[in-house]
């Protein structure tokens, strides 16, 4: 059977060239066929890749116009995590959308990790040079709510989130 679809074939990566984007890149991510770029004036702009790379399908700017420090993207529950100017704002995946969260609570973040374990479980680690604020994804309420916090001695330099069948626990490195 030869017929013209079955000549064709598939295609691991894409590769696309965005030109003449506007402003500094300081963070990307790529999830679910999007690129979610940070820029160093507070923008988040989401490319579709099966679409045209050089036009933008959602731009959200974050007011304080400060830089994107790190992006976090839970595909499973369609959000994005941001941080920027040390506060953390969640948006919907799709659009960029602001959605409700209590990350409000969490002040002068430096890092987040974010745990992908699954249902029901998504939590996100907050970092400060104080304390680790841990936030769990509330699926009734489709919104992130803080569950507890660990005070600590010296300011983190790396930490990740490490599943065990029991728990989920934020291992923390200083030098």
């Amino acid at each position: 059977m030869s017929t013209e679809s079955s000549k064709q074939k598939r295609m691991a990566l894409h590769q696309s060239l965005v030109l003449e984007f506007p402003g500094r890149v300081e963070c990307v991510v790529h999830y679910s066929m999007r690129v979610l770029v940070g820029t160093a004036d507070g923008r988040l702009v989401l490319f579709d890749t099966r679409k045209d790379p050089n036009k933008p399908v959602g731009v959200h700017e974050l007011p304080h116009k400060k830089r994107i420090q790190q992006i976090l993207v839970v595909p499973h529950i369609r959000m994005v995590i941001v941080l920027a100017n040390n506060t953390v704002t969640v948006h919907s995946a799709t659009d960029l959308e602001l959605v409700s969260s209590e990350f409000h609570l969490a002040k002068d973040v430096t890092h987040l990790s974010v745990n992908q374990r699954g249902p029901p479980h998504f939590r996100v680690c907050a970092a400060s040079a104080t304390k680790l604020q841990l936030f769990q994804f509330e699926a009734k309420e489709k919104r992130y709510k803080y569950l507890r916090e660990l005070a600590i001695a010296d300011p983190p330099e790396v930490y990740v989130h490490v599943n065990s069948r029991s728990s989920s626990r934020a291992h923390v490195s200083n030098s």
